[in-house]
């Protein structure tokens, strides 16, 4: 049933594993996490073909997740200009000690986004957490090993259960009273909390994301460098942008499946005036 699926995939695999099999000094201008990457699983003994099926999964889930995490992250920061302004301060000190027209090997940004922006940010990585958790539309598959009673339910032994993780990140009893709305410094606020069971946005156990490390460095990057460079002006409904009319702010599409990040609903999008900031 699935072979629309696997020989795209098999195909993807076969053409990472000749990539993967180039001697390093010939694979130059990649990004460095692929060659870090590498090296770790060489040193642990894998074959190129294991790598390669591990590298797809990761940037599978990079491309998947990763754009629409940094769509809904600039969607609510324009919706709370006073907080994008709060982050801007916060990233300041980081993004002053990259020199970008230097940066030709890409070095100084990975550093940004390994260690400055992940650990000195915490409104910024509360921003990225809090938008996992609201707009999260994925579910975990698992097997019973054994009859399972939940309330007054008894699930048999050998049943897959699908369970929606956004069920666990809007729960009250996790979040408190407010779980339903969007409160970017939620998580700066709450210590902890990210760490809770009912924070689930990667999945977990042997299925556990494990492109969330990359994920989260890629996003806070991308947004980091838009805030920092550019000025955005949402234009609202009932205003108008060199002929454009606002739109209302982009709403979640919960009626489509998803593996990760939702969708907004089709035709939904903001009109924003971006400026060039100067210093």
């Amino acid at each position: 049933m699935a072979q629309a699926a696997i020989k795209p995939r098999d195909k993807l695999i076969s053409l990472l594993t000749d990539f993967l099999d180039i001697p390093a000094e010939e694979r130059s201008g990649g990004v460095p996490f692929v060659d870090e990457l590498l090296a770790e699983e060489r040193n642990a003994g894998l074959s190129s073909e294991d790598s390669a099926r591990i590298l797809l999964i990761i940037l599978w889930g990079v491309n998947a997740n990763a754009q629409m995490a940094a769509f809904w992250m600039l969607a609510y920061l324009l919706q709370r200009p006073a907080f994008a302004e709060e982050i801007r301060a916060e990233i300041a000190p980081a993004m002053e000690s990259v020199r970008f027209s230097d940066d030709t090997d890409g070095t100084a940004l990975a550093i940004l986004a390994k260690e400055k922006l992940v650990e000195a940010c915490p409104l910024l990585n509360s921003a990225f957490n809090e938008v996992l958790r609201v707009t999260s539309t994925g579910s975990t598959i698992r097997e019973t090993t054994r009859p399972v009673e939940i309330g007054k339910k008894i699930i048999p032994s050998n049943t897959k259960v699908l369970i929606p993780q956004r069920l666990l990140l809007l729960a009250t009893e996790g979040f408190g009273p407010d779980a339903h709305e969007v409160d970017l410094a939620r998580f700066a606020k709450t210590k902890g909390l990210e760490r809770g069971s009912y924070y689930r946005p990667f999945g977990g156990g042997m299925t556990l994301c494990s492109g969330r490390t990359l994920g989260r460095r890629e996003v806070l990057t991308f947004v980091a460098l838009v805030l920092w460079r550019y000025e955005m002006q949402l234009v609202q409904v009932g205003q108008e942008m060199l002929g454009i009319k606002g739109m209302p702010p982009p709403r979640l599409d919960e009626g489509k499946p998803s593996l990760g990040i939702a969708k907004q609903m089709q035709g939904d999008d903001s009109i924003v005036k971006f400026t060039k900031r100067i210093g």
